[in-house]
């Protein structure tokens, strides 16, 4: 992928975007450095987002043990509004204070398993803290797949219309 995007300067590479009940320092940094070592071999300018242990979820926690001698690493961060609130949103604050980028690449308005209705007081609370800490993020999910975090009704029309 390296090889293929290395001159698209908006391109940004994800590894491993959920990592679950897996050691840091044992299985998920091992891999990562050496996949981060091949990106930036051959693309040193586009971000890489990484992956923590518990869904992406422990953002707050790298700081015993953060990937070093690399440039351009943010850690991701995944969450559903339905299931996860404002506790998780206290361990990315705690992140960025001790200089620990983070990306947003998924969250939902829905609970964990993407179904469930909207949890709109949650939703708006997440927003609003993701504005104020200036925080990229992807929302999922743009399809009409028959579940809570679909954007799309059922049967929608792949042309738009």
């Amino acid at each position: 992928m390296a090889k293929h995007y290395c001159k698209v300067n908006n391109v940004i590479y994800e590894i491993w975007n959920e990592p679950k009940q897996v050691k840091w320092k044992e299985n998920i940094k091992p891999y990562l450095l050496a996949v981060i070592k091949a990106i930036q071999d051959i693309d040193k300018k586009n971000l890489i987002v990484v992956g923590r242990s518990t869904f992406s979820q422990d953002v707050d926690v790298v700081e015993g043990d953060p990937i070093t001698g690399f440039v351009n690493i943010a850690y991701s961060l995944n969450f559903y509004a339905g299931t996860h609130h404002q506790e998780l949103s206290k361990k990315v604050s705690i992140a960025l204070k001790k200089n620990i980028a983070v990306v947003v690449t998924l969250w939902g308005t829905v609970n964990a398993d993407g179904d469930g209705t909207v949890a709109t007081k949650e939703t708006n609370a997440w927003v609003k803290f993701m504005t104020a800490k200036k925080l990229s993020s992807a929302n999922r999910s743009i399809n009409d797949k028959k579940e809570g975090a679909s954007g799309l009704k059922k049967g929608a029309s792949s042309d738009g219309r």
